[in-house]
């Protein structure tokens, strides 16, 4: 499904799949140098995409240690900048588990995620949900 992670200072990695059209990304921890590796990982796949193609992105946090702090909160936001000042299209699957922390996130993230017409968020408790949803979005695009 994917290839061998690359594993980035902080604990964050990064895998692709066969044809590069879809990055998995993972973040075990949330504190600060973590949440920025993370998000500077993700902007940079962001900023080196064909724009006129749409993003395909997983993203999991679901390694137990992740929780929402208001410094990562902030930096999310960059998300949606990015996606909604260059007009990309991009579809995420938010892979988390399935506990309170889990639904803290999600109502942030449906905040967050709805507030771009281009970014298309869906949660999931699995990887290979989140791939299965990827692979239809793709087709449907």
């Amino acid at each position: 499904m994917f290839d061998t992670a690359e594993i980035l200072e902080n604990n964050v990695t990064i895998q692709w799949n066969a044809d590069r059209s879809v990055a998995l990304v993972t973040l075990t921890e949330s504190n600060r140098k973590t949440v920025d590796t993370y998000i500077e990982t993700n902007l940079d796949i962001f900023r080196k995409w064909d724009k006129s193609k749409p993003i395909f992105t997983i993203q999991d946090i679901s390694g137990g240690k992740v929780t929402l702090t208001p410094y990562m909160k902030e930096r999310l936001k960059e998300f949606t900048d990015y996606v909604n000042t260059n007009k990309v299209t991009m579809r995420t699957a938010l892979v988390m588990e399935n506990n309170f922390t889990g639904q803290v996130m999600r109502t942030f993230g449906r905040l967050f995620g709805g507030n771009s017409h281009y970014l298309k968020l869906v949660f999931f408790t699995s990887i290979d949900q989140a791939h299965e949803w990827i692979i239809k979005q793709q087709q449907e695009v």
